[in-house]
C-alpha cells in the first residue's frame, strides 16, 4: 500500500542517491525502493522487515531480509550503504486506537526504543557522505533529533510536511 510517507521517502531517495546500494529499514510491502526504481531505476535495494507476508509482497524492486532492525550489525558489515531510508513505527505499543488491519497495526507500533534501533542501524549501515532518509510523526521530532545526534550521523536537515516530518542526515566521515 502506498502512503504518504512511502512518496514523501521515494521522491527524496531518486534524486538524494544516483546508483549504489541502499536499504530500506522496515521495507513492508517495498513500496520505496519500487517507487524509486520507477524514478531511478539504478539502485540496488535491500528490504529489512519482520514480517514475511509483507517480504512476500516486496515484488521485484527489493532483495528481501527476514530481519529486525536490531539484527544488522550482524547480518552486514559496515559503511557500505549510499542510501537508508526508513519509516519507523509511529507509536508505542500499547497505546492509541489499534488499526483493524493487522500488517498496518503491526507496522505503526513499537516498543520506545525502536527509533533509536531504526536509526542505529542506520548509521551502522551507511558509508561516509552516504544519505538517511527517515520519516516520522512531527510531534517526535525531538526525540528523531535527539535519536540521530547520538547515532553520530549528521543532521543535514528536517522539513514538516502537514504531521509527517522527513529528516535527511549524512553518514559519518571516515
Amino acid at each position: 500500500m502506498i502512503t504518504t510517507d512511502s512518496v514523501l521517502l521515494a521522491h527524496e531517495a531518486a534524486s538524494a542517491c544516483r546508483g549504489g546500494l541502499a536499504f530500506d529499514l522496515g521495507t513492508g510491502a517495498g513500496e520505496v525502493p519500487r517507487l524509486v526504481s520507477e524514478l531511478n531505476g539504478s539502485m540496488v535495494w535491500i528490504g529489512l522487515d519482520t514480517c514475511p507476508d509483507s517480504l512476500r509482497l516486496s515484488r521485484d524492486a527489493v532483495l528481501p531480509v527476514l530481519a529486525g532492525v536490531g539484527q544488522v550489525p550482524a547480518l552486514f558489515p559496515g559503511r557500505i550503504a549510499d542510501l537508508v531510508t526508513a519509516n519507523p513505527p509511529y507509536l508505542v505499543s500499547g497505546s492509541g486506537r489499534p488499526c483493524p488491519d493487522p500488517l498496518r497495526e503491526g507496522a505503526r507500533r513499537g516498543g520506545p526504543l525502536l527509533l533509536y534501533m531504526f536509526v542505529f542501524a542506520a548509521a551502522h549501515l551507511l558509508k561516509p557522505g552516504g544519505v538517511f532518509l527517515l520519516t516520522f510523526r512531527w510531534g517526535a521530532a525531538r526525540d528523531v533529533e535527539t535519536a540521530v545526534r547520538a547515532s553520530g550521523i549528521r543532521l543535514s536537515r528536517i522539513v514538516r510536511h502537514g504531521r509527517t516530518g522527513l529528516l535527511t542526515g549524512l553518514g559519518r566521515p571516515a
